[in-house]
C-alpha cells in the first residue's frame, strides 16, 4: 500500500518554534546614567532576569553573602528563597532600580541614591571583582 500511495505524499511544513525571549524588551544599560558602565550593565541584566522571572538566572548577579535582611542573615541561596515566598520582593526590586541609581564612590552603587530610607527597599550593587548585589533591605 505504501508504495502506492507515496506519489500522492505532500511534505509537511516544518514547525516554527518561537523564541521565548523574543518578546521579552531587554533593558538598554544606556538609561542608567551617572554609574559606571559595567555597573549599568549589570543591572541591566538584573531588570531583564526579574522581567522573564528567571530566578536561577539571577543568582550568579547576587554575591555570596548578599545581606537580605536586617538580622536575617546572609547568603544569596537563602536570599533567593525567602524572596521567591514573596514576589512582592522582586516587584520591588525591579521598581527601586527603575526609580533611579547613583554612584557612591568608585566602587558601590545604591539604587534609590542616598541613605536608606524607614519602610523604603534599597539596593546596594558593589564592585568585587565584578559588580553584584550585596544587599536589598527594606530600611527601618
Amino acid at each position: 500500500i505504501y508504495k502506492r500511495i507515496k506519489k500522492f505524499a505532500i511534505p509537511m511544513k516544518e514547525e516554527e518554534v518561537a523564541d521565548p525571549d523574543s518578546n521579552v524588551p531587554k533593558t538598554d544599560p544606556l538609561q542608567f546614567t551617572g554609574i559606571p558602565a559595567a555597573a549599568a550593565k549589570r543591572l541591566a541584566a538584573i531588570k531583564d532576569s526579574l522581567a522573564k522571572r528567571d530566578y536561577p538566572g539571577l543568582r550568579p548577579q547576587l554575591d555570596d553573602n548578599v545581606v537580605w535582611s536586617l538580622g536575617g542573615g546572609t547568603g544569596a541561596d537563602v536570599a533567593l528563597a525567602t524572596w521567591q515566598a514573596d514576589p512582592a520582593t522582586f516587584e520591588a526590586m525591579g521598581e527601586v532600580i527603575s526609580g533611579g541609581c547613583a554612584s557612591k564612590g568608585d566602587k558601590q552603587v545604591l539604587c534609590p541614591a542616598g541613605d536608606p530610607q524607614p519602610g523604603k527597599w534599597q539596593l546596594v550593587l558593589e564592585q568585587k571583582g565584578d559588580w553584584k548585589v550585596t544587599s536589598f533591605v527594606r530600611g527601618e
